[in-house]
């Protein structure tokens, strides 16, 4: 996948992302948007527990031109910059809006894996936005509104 131009939209600073078992149990993943970055990253490792990577979302490309919301596992470079080694999930629904999206997952999806080619099941997601977030322009570089 390869990055795409964006056209700015509003965007919240904040959001959570998880099944209704996940939102329940207190388990859902926090978001925090960053600017130097132009990426979402959450606030704590990823469930494959390799050291230092978080998850992240960004836009992405595939080879028939389809827009995807990517979320990926990486590192955070220094607060500059962001490695993937993996894309997790992946949707094409506008995923910072509340409400159930669906998910596609990554069937090779694991602590070693670099493959992104085999997208298996999905599932559903919940956003949260929390009530009065603030709201940030969408910065060059992380979304392409797909319908828009």
């Amino acid at each position: 996948m390869s990055l795409v131009a964006v056209n700015p939209t509003e965007l919240p600073v904040t959001l959570s992302i998880g099944t209704r078992r996940a939102f329940d149990a207190g388990r859902a993943y926090h978001y925090r948007f960053v600017d130097e970055i132009n990426m979402y990253v959450c606030d704590h490792q990823t469930t494959t527990n390799v050291a230092g990577e978080v998850m992240a979302l960004q836009v992405g490309v595939d080879e028939q031109g389809t827009t995807w919301y990517v979320a990926q596992e990486g590192a955070l470079v220094d607060g500059q910059g962001f490695v993937a080694r993996q894309i997790v999930f992946r949707t094409t629904e506008r995923f910072w809006e509340p409400g159930r999206h669906e998910w596609q997952l990554n069937a090779n999806s694991s602590s070693t894996n670099r493959d992104n080619s085999n997208w298996g099941d999905t599932t559903f997601a919940f956003t949260e936005v929390p009530e009065n977030v603030g709201l940030i322009p969408a910065a060059t570089g992380l979304l392409q509104i797909a319908d828009a």
